[in-house]
């Protein structure tokens, strides 16, 4: 990708866009994923498709283990988390 795109410049919470013909899906996520490594921050990808762009934003760290599929970061908990998150759910819906 030869246009200039402000990846240093970028807070939590900040995006551009990229139209869907300026780049290809595959294309974007490998040099997202270079100028996270690169920069060490966490970069997001999404398509906005009523828009016909892709929206690469910067998110805030996640502390753990991570798994990509299609495009979704999905936290791993451990079992205890789990079950803290479960029974303060259910403290929650109990209130209600």
């Amino acid at each position: 990708m030869r246009k200039k795109y402000p990846f240093d410049e970028l807070k939590v919470g900040d995006a551009f866009d990229v139209p869907f013909g300026a780049v290809t899906y595959g294309s974007l996520r490998s040099y997202v994923s270079r100028q996270a490594r690169q920069l060490g921050v966490e970069l997001s990808v999404r398509a906005v498709p009523e828009e016909h762009l892709w929206e690469v934003s910067r998110v805030a760290p996640f502390e753990g283990k991570t798994y990509a599929r299609r495009g979704v970061v999905i936290p791993v908990m451990t079992r205890r988390e789990r079950e803290d998150l479960i029974s303060h759910i259910r403290r929650k819906l109990d209130e209600m």
